[in-house]
């Protein structure tokens, strides 16, 4: 099942609002180039849906092809300035948290009344909720 390196889709490829916050989602359906061959299967046959007997950590964890790294490369323009800008992530197998999600780094300033990013809280998990637990992967 090992093959080229193929581009993973992720489920939201624009963020106008905040231009400065990206979280890279990528939905775990049957076209995911993440899972097993007999896992894309198993979802087909379940109307597209995830499987309820791949519910724990472990049996998520099983689902994936074996792989080394996932890049993550962002560009875009500056508003600031027009200039190009690039970054690169790599994320092994490893260092993906199933369950869990990042948590909310975005909140209402009551006094001054507008929305504010506390960056404090930018590499902060908290445990995903077991019925949306499998059905998309933050990285």
């Amino acid at each position: 099942e090992h093959g080229p390196p193929e581009n993973v889709p992720i489920t939201q490829p624009n963020m106008p609002y905040f231009e400065r916050l990206w979280i890279v989602r990528h939905k775990l359906d049957s076209n995911s180039p993440l899972l097993r061959r007999d896992i894309k299967k198993l979802i087909s046959a379940n109307g597209g849906t995830w499987p309820d007997n791949f519910n724990s950590k472990k049996e998520i964890r099983d689902c994936f092809v074996p792989f080394n790294d996932i890049i993550v490369t962002l560009n875009g323009t500056s508003v600031e300035t027009g200039d190009n800008v690039f970054a690169k992530s790599s994320y092994s197998l490893s260092s993906i948290v199933e369950g869990w999600e990042f948590k909310e780094m975005i909140y209402e300033d009551k006094i001054e009344g507008r929305m504010k990013l506390d960056y404090e809280l930018i590499s902060d998990i908290i445990e995903e909720n077991i019925n949306t637990m499998v059905s998309e992967i933050d990285f």
